[in-house]
């Protein structure tokens, strides 16, 4: 999967197959190049993983203090992953636990001062990467891409929630065959 992140544009060009092969490795390539510059921004300016600066931003978003199956799926990861995550967070001071009035079993996440302190400066640097990446767009083709990209994401999740079949098989695909493997 590396290699594929990391293609330049003109390996891109070169990768043959259909448009939905050549758009997904265009989206992992941009992703990862977006991904990698904000990585190395926050840890570098504030020592922090994406995936902390992720769960804080998701903890603060409305309606704040998620429970952890919320923030699950709000960061797409496992609810094992969000428990590991919320707990070193909690042992910084950037985040607090609190049963819920109603059930016990259940947890909502909220910030503490420090963890919305820490936030409140990354906010503007996260922004600054951004919008440095991207300086070369105009607002135009900016609105453009996220009409795109909206029109992508409602189309994949009406895709892969309707039609949904073990081991992420479409509906409309034939049954996945053996295939040799590729060392």
């Amino acid at each position: 999967m590396a290699e594929v992140l990391s293609l330049s544009n003109s390996d891109e060009r070169s990768v043959a197959g259909p448009i939905e092969v050549r758009v997904w490795i265009r989206l992992l390539a941009n992703a990862n190049i977006v991904l990698r510059h904000l990585r190395r921004t926050l840890h570098g300016e504030f020592g922090v993983t994406m995936p902390a600066f992720d769960l804080l931003a998701q903890v603060s978003r409305p309606p704040e203090g998620p429970t952890m199956s919320e923030l699950s799926q709000r960061l797409m990861v496992s609810k094992g992953n969000v428990t590991d995550l919320v707990e070193r967070m909690e042992g910084k001071g950037l985040v607090q636990r609190h049963p819920d009035p109603g059930d016990g079993r259940v947890q909502h996440v909220h910030l503490t001062p420090a963890g919305r302190a820490l936030l409140a400066r990354m906010l503007p640097v996260h922004r600054r990467c951004l919008e440095g990446l991207m300086a070369g767009m105009d607002e135009a083709t900016m609105g453009q891409l996220h009409h795109i990209l909206g029109t992508l994401k409602t189309t994949l999740a009406a895709n892969t929630a309707i039609t949904k079949r073990p081991h992420g098989a479409l509906r409309s695909q034939p049954p996945v065959q053996e295939q040799e493997q590729i060392p």
